[in-house]
C-alpha cells in the first residue's frame, strides 16, 4: 500500500511541476549573425610546355569562406533582457519556454 501511495504522490508532484512551465512570446530587440571563417583549400592546375613536353603544375590555394553559424538574439520578456544563440533568425518575436519555480 505504501508503494502505491508513494507512486501516486510522485505523479501529483510531477503534474504540479509540469504546470509551472508554459510557452510564450518575447519581443526581439537585436539579432546579430555569428560568423566563422572556414578555409576550403582548392587545387589549381595548369599545363606548361617545357622543351616540347607537356607538364602539369599544380598548387594548393587557400579559399576562405565566411558563413553564419547561428544568431545571437537579444529579447525582452516582462521587463528583463536575455540573450541566447539560436540556429535561425527569429524575426521580431521569439517563442520561449517559461519555467517558474520558488526562490529557495
Amino acid at each position: 500500500m505504501l508503494k502505491i501511495c508513494t507512486a501516486v504522490l510522485g505523479l501529483v508532484v510531477m503534474s504540479f511541476a509540469a504546470a509551472d512551465e508554459f510557452e510564450d512570446y518575447a519581443q526581439v530587440t537585436k539579432v546579430t549573425p555569428r560568423v566563422e571563417e572556414v578555409n576550403q583549400p582548392q587545387q589549381e592546375c595548369r599545363l606548361n610546355t617545357v622543351a616540347g613536353h607537356a607538364m602539369r603544375q599544380c598548387r594548393t590555394v587557400d579559399q576562405w569562406l565566411t558563413r553564419a553559424n547561428g544568431y545571437a538574439v537579444t529579447y525582452e520578456y516582462h521587463g528583463h533582457s536575455y540573450t541566447s544563440v539560436i540556429p535561425y533568425d527569429p524575426g521580431n518575436r521569439l517563442r520561449i519556454r517559461v519555467s517558474i519555480s520558488p526562490d529557495m
